[in-house]
């Protein structure tokens, strides 16, 4: 029994050895991550530092931080920021953003704030730190812009995750649940539209490639482009209207994709009819649309639901055989505001 005492002892010793040399690593790893930021522009600051967590979890606790970017482009106000990771696995890294925060940034000039925000990165045990997990969950989110738009949304989470057997390759979901848009936003009053002012739900699930693997550690990073997205749910929940979509598009190096989404609307009428009032769409290109909707409703058991391809061909966006001009760029093309050749892209039809 003695000897168990001693033994237990012993380990306690080590364990709380280890647990120092560690929280000591992070206490010393912090100025010069400070140090960094401030090399590369940034400036962070904070009031008081606390290391918690002893002895299962190493934890560093700043209240009163203030984050400010290069140039004054972002500035990030947090009351209170707790980092904590478990003490067998130093690398799995979660972070809690307590009280009323602010971010605001100015190109573009947007101000995000929330009460609580949590993210956790979970990366992989190779040198370079792949991501292998990595959660984002938020609750009371408003972003607001100089404009005198306003976004609520109730409950914020977002999931990313990249398999060991396949670097590059990002599986993401992505969930908001009591989105808010002010009127000024979609540009309709919506209870003068009889639509409450809530959106239920906005779902995501998607894969995106990119051309090399997502690691944390900053030397060991790559230049990666997004290269393709595989998008197995899409929907979007407001009233009686849903919108559901699934399909696959390639990027090219501009970011301008190609390739079919299959869009399918239930109640798609009311959609041209709100899309109309909130001036998205005219009255001529609306009844275009929506005999071509007419003629794929035909085909459907429901006369209020419909089934259509949103296709992306040489730079143009097409519903069915109905142009709708040209296709968005999903990857920011640094080097110029305009892809190479988006002047003279062919008009190829679907």
């Amino acid at each position: 029994m003695r000897r168990l005492i001693h033994i237990a002892i012993l380990l306690a010793i080590v364990w709380s050895i280890y647990w120092l040399a560690v929280a000591a690593g992070l206490s010393y790893g912090l100025p010069r991550a400070i140090a960094g930021l401030r090399d590369s522009g940034w400036q962070l600051r904070y009031r008081q530092l606390e290391r918690p967590g002893f002895p299962l979890w190493l934890g560093l606790r700043l209240r009163g931080v203030k984050l400010r970017g290069a140039g004054g482009t972002v500035s990030w106000r947090i009351p209170d920021l707790a980092l904590s990771a478990p003490s067998w696995r130093p690398t799995a890294l979660s972070a809690t953003l307590r009280g009323s925060q602010t971010l605001d940034l100015t190109r573009p000039r947007l101000s995000l704030s929330t009460n609580n925000l949590r993210v956790q990165l979970r990366p992989g045990l190779a040198p370079a730190l792949p991501l292998r997990h990595g959660a984002i969950a938020a609750k009371s989110l408003l972003l607001r812009a100089p404009a005198g738009w306003r976004l609520r949304v109730a409950d914020a989470r977002l999931d990313l995750r990249q398999t060991a057997g396949a670097p590059g390759i990002l599986h993401v979901q992505a969930t908001l649940t009591g989105v808010s848009p002010a009127p000024a936003l979609i540009g309709l009053n919506m209870p003068g539209a009889g639509l409450p002012q809530v959106l239920d739900v906005l779902a995501i699930k998607a894969t995106l490639g990119f051309d090399a693997p997502l690691v944390l550690r900053p030397e060991a990073r790559q230049a990666s482009r997004l290269r393709e997205i595989t998008l197995l749910q899409g929907a979007v929940t407001w009233a009686d209207m849903s919108l559901s979509a699934q399909g696959h598009l390639t990027l090219d190096k501009a970011g301008i994709p190609a390739g079919r989404l299959m869009l399918g609307a239930q109640n798609w009428h009311r959609m041209l009819e709100i899309a109309q009032a909130a001036g998205r769409l005219s009255a001529a290109r609306r009844a275009t649309i929506g005999r071509a909707l007419s003629v794929l409703a035909a085909f459907s058991p429901r006369a209020d639901t419909v089934k259509a391809p949103l296709i992306f061909i040489n730079g143009q966006m097409y519903l069915g055989p109905v142009p709708l001009g040209p296709a968005p760029r999903l990857r920011p093309n640094r080097a110029s505001s305009m892809a190479p050749g988006v002047a003279g892209r062919k008009q190829g039809r679907p």
